[in-house]
């Protein structure tokens, strides 16, 4: 089980606004965005958001170009948290899946300019949930691929600082840098 709260490297609780997912009933991917996104996309982005959606196109081309077929980026999911008949449905969409079907591995991927604890969050509390519920039986490995590093950061639990994600292990949590050539 993933620690919460207080660990021995700090005591950090999930950022405001943020709603963990607990136990998935059913989920599915999707092929359609859902309604909200729609009028999000054509919202005016910040300078910096802009950088950072610009970052992760390149870290999806790079991810493409090792993984081929296994790489998943942005993947729509949706999924229930109690009985579909009667709540509505949720979507989740983490930045990238690596889907090892040989290995029985998938590598869940968060893509930010900047390390941050949200990226633990939804990761380990958000993604993972609904990412087990979909491929039941598999290890389930995450990463925060970053431009920039700062070690600083604190989460709740240990951080792996790897090269590779072949350095990644079971339920590990690793942040890796990689910036474009």
């Amino acid at each position: 089980m993933i620690p919460l709260l207080k660990t021995p490297k700090s005591s950090l609780y999930p950022p405001k606004n943020f709603v963990p997912v607990r136990a998935v009933r059913q989920v599915r991917f999707s092929e359609h965005l859902p309604p909200w996104m729609e009028e999000r996309d054509e919202q005016i982005r910040t300078p910096n958001q802009k950088k950072g959606l610009a970052y992760e196109a390149l870290v999806h081309e790079m991810l493409e170009s090792v993984y081929g077929e296994m790489y998943q980026a942005s993947p729509w999911i949706v999924y229930w948290e109690k009985d579909p008949s009667c709540t509505p449905a949720r979507t989740c969409q983490p930045d990238g899946l690596i889907i090892d079907i040989r290995k029985g591995v998938i590598t869940i991927v968060e893509v930010k300019l900047y390390n941050s604890a949200m990226a633990w969050w939804q990761l380990l509390w958000k993604y993972s949930p609904v990412v087990r519920a979909l491929f039941p039986g598999f290890e389930l490995r995450y990463v925060e691929i970053v431009k920039f590093d700062d070690p600083s950061i604190a989460v709740p639990g240990e951080v792996l600082r790897v090269q590779s994600l072949e350095e990644l292990q079971s339920n590990s949590y690793g942040v890796m840098t990689w910036k474009p050539e």
